[in-house]
């Protein structure tokens, strides 16, 4: 009985552990949507590729330079980005370890003044040590 708590409090342990790596990925995620940095956000594209959802076009599994051109052409060049920030990171188990994080993005359609809200919501998964992005959809 007592091995069995044991090994249920190591892996909430390890779990809070992930969960805590988990956040600064989604930050540097949204700092580099903020910049409108496609080339950053591709940089950490999952090997088997990701799946990009905006509005009702949903394309993928994209390799990295399909994402950043994708990201270039159909959000940053179309946007001024104002401001992202984390709203949500967090590790929501399975094999492999998945997490997922969400944006709050502050934009505004490039020749307009008004700003917009939206959400990005990041798919993630841990491949070799490393959260890598497996989808990535925007919610206007």
């Amino acid at each position: 009985m007592k091995l069995a708590a044991a090994l249920v409090a190591l892996l909430l342990v390890a779990s809070a552990a992930h969960a805590q790596e988990i956040r600064p990925v989604v930050d540097r995620l949204a700092a580099s949507w903020s910049r409108a940095d496609a080339g950053a956000l591709a940089e950490l594209v999952s090997r088997d590729g990701v799946s990009v959802e905006i509005g009702e076009e949903k394309t993928g599994p994209l390799n990295a330079r399909q994402v950043a051109a994708v990201l270039r052409q159909q959000i940053f060049d179309r946007t001024e980005s104002m401001k992202a920030e984390t709203s949500m990171a967090r590790v929501v188990g399975g094999t492999p370890e998945r997490g997922f994080g969400e944006l709050a993005w502050t934009e505004k359609p490039r020749g307009t003044t008004v700003p917009r809200q939206s959400t990005v919501f990041l798919g993630l998964v841990l491949e070799d040590g490393a959260w890598k992005i497996t989808e990535i959809r925007l919610m206007r």
